[in-house]
């Protein structure tokens, strides 16, 4: 058990209608959800458009507006690439620009709590493997010790941990969307 199934979870095909913003969504709940850790290289472009289904172009400019807004990093060179900052920038000035309404947010919050209630209840009925028991409490550990500016993402890493714990193949990306919707409402408002 490792953090590729919320990777995979999280790199599926786009579907929506702005393919542009689509991807930039996806590398962004990479980010905000911590399937990386801060100077975690970005997987190379080619594989990026191959898991989401849009071409390498997209990819590109996805990924320069974010290096624009200091989401990644570039580094030339033998062992240069893209890079996820070291630091996530406190304005978030390319996500949704969604009117969330009080009855929206509280819908968002039940939706999240039925999926990660259901989550921990599917996870906790199975017998895990040793390896499956060393992660999630290596989890749990990073969540306890971590400083309010990593608390967020590695909380939302257990929460993904639990999920894919589960054993339910299609629960992780629902739980990475709405944990992403929930953190966008709490930075829009911010």
């Amino acid at each position: 058990m490792n953090d590729e199934s919320a990777n995979e979870a999280l790199l599926r095909p786009v579907r929506s209608g702005n393919v542009f913003e689509e991807t930039v969504n996806r590398l962004l709940q990479l980010v905000w959800l911590g399937v990386y850790e801060p100077g975690d290289a970005l997987p190379p472009e080619r594989e990026l458009a191959s898991k989401l289904g849009v071409g390498r172009d997209t990819v590109r400019q996805a990924i320069k507006s974010l290096s624009d807004a200091e989401y990644f990093t570039t580094k030339r060179g033998r062992y240069g690439g893209t890079f996820f900052a070291d630091t996530v920038p406190r304005r978030h000035s390319t996500v949704s620009r969604r009117v969330w309404t009080p009855a929206d947010i509280a819908d968002l919050l039940g939706m999240r709590e039925v999926l990660e209630v259901g989550a921990i209840r599917l996870a906790s009925r199975r017998t895990l493997t040793a390896v499956e028991r060393d992660v999630l409490w290596m989890r749990l550990s990073e969540v306890e010790q971590a400083g309010p500016d990593d608390y967020r993402r590695l909380d939302s890493r257990l929460h993904l941990t639990f999920a894919e714990l589960a054993g339910v193949r299609t629960l992780t990306p629902l739980l990475a969307v709405a944990a992403h919707e929930v953190g966008v409402t709490r930075r829009r408002r911010s």
